[in-house]
């Protein structure tokens, strides 16, 4: 039985490494990889990711975190704040769920090439990378599917499943996506005069949110979210106003970490929202970002992929060991029903944080979540950020 996984990022090599795990060498995998861009490559290496408590566990158990352990940061505290409020709410892991910390920060780029080489040492004649190549033309048959590469390879298999939306000569997989920029992003790294200690920052500013992230004890990544309607404004500032421009909307900043030093090329990208209107066909699942575009606000777009792979991996193994056609619509249904809800739950949250600083209604919101929070008891603070927290799944 074979599997065609499209895409060869971050999500269609840890979909095939949880394959290969689950499935062992029952399954015959190709991975096919186009290779990108110069100009996404170099955004993609300055990107950060946040993998929460839950998502370091699945790569544990498949023993691929010891391939990162050295390129992972913890995060131990989340400092939030936001304009016109005077409180500077402050969660540590210790205090509120006794444990060392949230999660970690590590460099896209760096696990992804981690994780590649992995899956090279991995690959043989039940593991197959096809790489630079690309899907031009898929055709459905009864009792398979079946692609046509670049390349002009022709590969059949049971079940497609593409990380990206790709452009074949015969559409989009037959599925249509509804997509529309909703805000741009501009990110940077940064070194500062005092070490992080773990600490990460969230503020919601009159312009957009700013968030802060460690990559090492005196490295850090800044994001800032903004509208399109500022993005020209943002784009202009020379490299000391934009630095002045954080320190304005970030006023605590020098106090924690000291000034911002080697300051980074600036890179920006524009943030889709990007909806299919199904994650399956006949014999295909979207996965990942082609499955659903969350706004990386909250840091959990990666952690909820991971659990999609996790679930989905599962589900195949299972049919393998009930000899069932992993690639029937009925098995394909049953993995779409398991993750509709979170999928749901978590772009609706995020899509809310996204909105704080534009939205009266949910300012007012936060505002009253601020004063609620400063008067309540501690064991009342506790549960309610519990509560958030695995809501957003970050525990």
């Amino acid at each position: 039985m074979t599997i065609i996984i499209v895409g060869g990022g971050l999500t269609g090599i840890s979909l095939t490494l949880f394959l290969r795990y689950f499935c062992r060498k029952d399954l015959e995998i190709d991975l096919i990889e186009n290779g990108g861009t110069k100009k996404n490559h170099s955004i993609l290496q300055e990107r950060t990711i946040f993998l929460n408590k839950s998502t370091l566990q699945k790569f544990k158990k498949i023993k691929a975190l010891s391939d990162i352990r050295n390129h992972i940061y913890p995060v131990k505290s989340i400092y939030i704040s936001k304009h016109g409020c005077k409180n500077l709410l402050k969660i540590s892991s210790e205090e509120y769920l006794s444990c060392p910390f949230f999660g970690c920060t590590t460099l896209l780029s760096k696990v992804k090439r981690y994780l590649f080489k992995k899956v090279q040492l991995i690959s043989n004649k039940s593991t197959r990378i096809h790489h630079p190549d690309q899907v031009n033309h898929i055709k459905y048959h009864k009792n398979y599917i079946s692609a046509r590469l670049k390349s002009g390879k022709i590969l059949r298999a049971k079940l497609l499943i593409s990380s990206c939306k790709i452009n074949t000569d015969n559409g989009r997989y037959g599925i249509q996506w509804s997509e529309k920029c909703r805000q741009f992003a501009t990110f940077m790294k940064f070194n500062t005069e005092k070490p992080f200690c773990g600490v990460s920052i969230e503020r919601f500013t009159k312009n957009g949110s700013l968030a802060v992230l460690p990559n090492g004890t005196n490295h850090g990544t800044l994001i800032w979210f903004y509208d399109k309607d500022i993005k020209n404004n943002i784009d202009r500032l020379s490299k000391e106003s934009f630095v002045r421009k954080v320190e304005e909307e970030l006023p605590f900043f020098n106090n924690i970490f000291g000034k911002i030093q080697n300051l980074s090329r600036r890179s920006s990208f524009p943030i889709y929202v990007s909806t299919p209107d199904s994650v399956v066909n006949h014999r295909l699942i979207l996965i990942g970002n082609a499955a659903q575009t969350v706004h990386p606000i909250a840091g959990q777009g990666f952690n909820l992929i991971v659990r999609d792979i996790y679930e989905l991996s599962q589900i195949i193994s299972k049919s393998m060991k009930k000899s069932e056609d992993f690639g029937s619509y009925m098995i394909l249904q049953k993995y779409r029903e398991k993750r509709k809800m979170d999928r749901i739950r978590v772009v609706q949250m995020t899509n809310m944080l996204s909105e704080i600083y534009n939205s009266s209604f949910y300012s007012y919101l936060f505002n009253i979540f601020f004063k609620f929070f400063s008067v309540s008891p501690d064991y009342l603070r506790k549960k309610l950020i519990r509560r958030i927290l695995n809501t957003l799944h970050i525990i």
